[in-house]
């Protein structure tokens, strides 16, 4: 898939169910037995598709087996399609593989040139260089599309200029391409907080320690957010895990002592400040009953 692409391989997959012949499901027919009518081989022929239909003998196939392919095959190619157009292609021997050939020898072009991209892309973030950080990064997509690390760099760079929009439909992206990165949905998530959107941050937070649940810093970020909506309880049980994972964690333990002071367990929120403050002595207190109950 990497070599030759998304589009050849959907486009291969095409000739191979168009030249499908249903030679067994005629077989099956002229012995009149319609209960096994698509359903031989594991379901073979029954999670197959092409451009939104099956081939013209649609009477060949049983009702049970249009069902399944309506119900489960559509919404793969649905979704398929929506991340790739389908393009015209010639599958007629020498042209087919001629072309091919070409695709292949461009695919490869493109990748070996991704890599100066990408890195003179990071190397412009660390400059501070932002807008030229952006542009090459937009080379680098260009040349591969399925590099889930550029689009969330590009996040990254586009959050520091402070780009919300469209560092979260980067970030989206990313998370397309690999949705098993903690780190892709913790920074979607802080990007939602800058706009206000708790739902959304909160969403993404949850997602980002379900995925690496030792993450601490995402348990306190997840709890702050939380606290924002007034979930206290739950904000505390994630404020306490981050400690828990950490307990050289200071902001962690204020936030603790923050809410404590205000649910009147000033004992404990206390407790939890003075830790704060033994790791940090320049935390500041901002909670009133907190500062009163420290004099």
């Amino acid at each position: 898939m990497e070599l030759l692409g998304w589009e050849n391989c959907q486009l291969i997959c095409q000739k191979s169910v168009k030249n499908q012949e249903f030679n067994k499901l005629k077989s099956l027919s002229k012995e009149e037995k319609p209960e096994q009518m698509g359903f031989w081989e594991d379901h073979g022929y029954g999670y197959f598709f092409r451009k939104g239909k099956v081939n013209s003998s649609q009477e060949e196939l049983s009702p049970e087996t249009l069902q399944i392919i309506e119900e489960k095959a559509m919404p793969i190619y649905k979704k398929a399609t929506s991340f790739e157009p389908i393009f015209p292609f010639e599958f007629s021997g020498e042209i087919f593989e001629k072309q091919l050939q070409k695709q292949i020898e461009k695919r490869r072009e493109n990748l070996d040139k991704f890599p100066k991209h990408f890195v003179a892309a990071r190397h412009y973030y660390r400059l501070g260089k932002l807008e030229k950080a952006i542009t090459s990064y937009h080379q680098a997509i260009k040349l591969n599309p399925n590099s889930a690390w550029s689009y969330h760099n590009l996040g990254e760079t586009l959050s520091r200029l402070q780009k919300w929009d469209e560092a979260i439909t980067a970030y989206q992206q990313a998370i397309k391409l690999n949705s098993n990165s903690g780190s892709f949905y913790y920074n979607l998530a802080e990007a939602f907080m800058q706009q206000g959107n708790l739902d959304e941050a909160i969403a993404n937070y949850s997602k980002a320690v379900e995925i690496k649940p030792s993450f601490f810093i995402g348990h306190n970020s997840l709890g702050e957010a939380l606290a924002k909506q007034g979930k206290l309880v739950e904000a505390i049980g994630c404020f306490r895990k981050a400690v828990e994972l950490n307990y050289n964690y200071f902001r962690a333990y204020g936030n603790l002592a923050e809410l404590l002071a205000d649910k009147g367990q000033l004992e404990e929120a206390v407790g939890f400040y003075q830790k704060a403050i033994k790791i940090n002595p320049s935390y500041q207190i901002t909670n009133p009953k907190l500062r009163e109950a420290v004099k």
